[in-house]
């Protein structure tokens, strides 16, 4: 991923509508060779880019809301309890909901 400095196979710029305001994000695509042949081997980093005051808050929020869901405390920016999702509890959850 962008901290351990593996270099994304594929790299997207998407702009999204946030409120009338429009935001640009920077989406990395990574690919884990240990982990060929499960879906665990993609991972998908999406994040706003670094190109004004607000979009660097809201990396700065984000990356304090992890931190905190990894130790199990709740967020102090959000006031949320704990929770980090992943792709496999996603897809299991949409599985059973069938």
């Amino acid at each position: 991923s962008w901290t351990s400095g593996d270099v994304p196979f594929d790299r997207h710029d998407w702009y999204v509508d946030r409120c009338g305001e429009e935001v640009r994000y920077v989406i990395d695509f990574y690919f884990d060779e240990e982990k060929a042949g499960q879906m665990e081997a993609f991972e998908v980093v999406a994040r706003p880019a670094l190109d004004s005051f607000t979009s660097c808050l809201d990396r700065l929020k984000m990356n304090i809301y992890v931190t905190c869901a990894e130790y199990g405390l709740p967020c102090p920016i959000s006031g949320h309890e704990p929770k980090i999702a992943s792709a496999s509890s996603d897809a299991n959850e949409t599985s059973t909901t069938k």
